[in-house]
């Protein structure tokens, strides 16, 4: 079975193929006008490094989020209408877990932080040694010096690496966290990978899990910025001078 997935939460744009655990295909793109422009070109380039097309493919994966929101919107339509399309299944994958998976690193606990904008981070706590996230750090926007001090509250959980674009984009916040022995690794270094995005739904579809395409929908963790305008019950007219 040969799964797609894609992630496009961040400003690197992913896509890899994942059959029986194993990456096969991927490639990613530094996308600083936002993916929508270049993410089918990516997919079949990706497809044809491993000589596949559409047809072989046996379902799709994709980021839901935190992350940015026209980026999930991007990759969440895309990867629907490959679905509706082809008729497979969709299954959507969790950024920040799937960016603590990605890591390279060699430390217990992996802080996942990301930046939100508007003055914030998503921030998320994973423990590599049960694959479980730390309930006391689930998936929640804060600024980024209450996430530089959640994070080190929780330090003592064991050797600690922080990955994401957070520390970079707010360097102060996180510099407790270097001088107290908590690695800071950029986003560049350890970037979201559209491959693992792909095997971890593979077991899922494996186990026969078919979500509806309309279910799968973005996890913002905070409302958009914008929003529909507030229908109004009638029309106010000035009256003519």
């Amino acid at each position: 079975m040969n799964i797609l997935g894609i992630d496009t939460a961040t400003r690197i744009l992913t896509v890899g193929l994942c059959r029986c655990g194993r990456i096969i295909a991927e490639r990613s793109e530094v996308t600083a006008g936002g993916p929508a422009g270049a993410l089918s070109r990516i997919a079949g380039a990706v497809l044809g490094d491993a000589g596949l097309s559409v047809r072989d493919l046996g379902g799709v994966a994709v980021s839901l989020g935190p992350g940015s929101f026209t980026g999930l919107r991007v990759g969440v339509s895309f990867a629907k209408g490959l679905a509706y399309a082809a008729g497979f299944p969709i299954v959507g994958v969790p950024t920040l877990p799937a960016l603590a998976s990605a890591a390279e690193v060699e430390e217990e606990v992996v802080a996942t932080c990301l930046d939100a904008r508007r003055g914030e981070v998503y921030l998320a706590l994973y423990d590599r040694r049960t694959g479980s996230p730390v309930e006391t750090v689930s998936p929640i926007a804060l600024d980024p010096d209450a996430a530089g001090r959640r994070i080190l509250e929780e330090s003592n959980r064991g050797r600690m690496a922080v990955v994401g674009d957070a520390a970079e984009r707010y360097p102060a916040s996180f510099r407790a966290l270097a001088e107290s022995g908590v690695r800071l690794v950029s986003l560049k270094e350890s970037p979201p990978r559209g491959g693992v995005i792909a095997c971890r739904a593979e077991t899922r579809i494996r186990a026969g899990e078919r979500p509806d395409p309309a279910s799968v929908l973005p996890l913002y963790v905070r409302p958009p910025l914008a929003r529909p305008p507030t229908p109004t019950t009638s029309l106010t007219r000035e009256k003519p001078v």
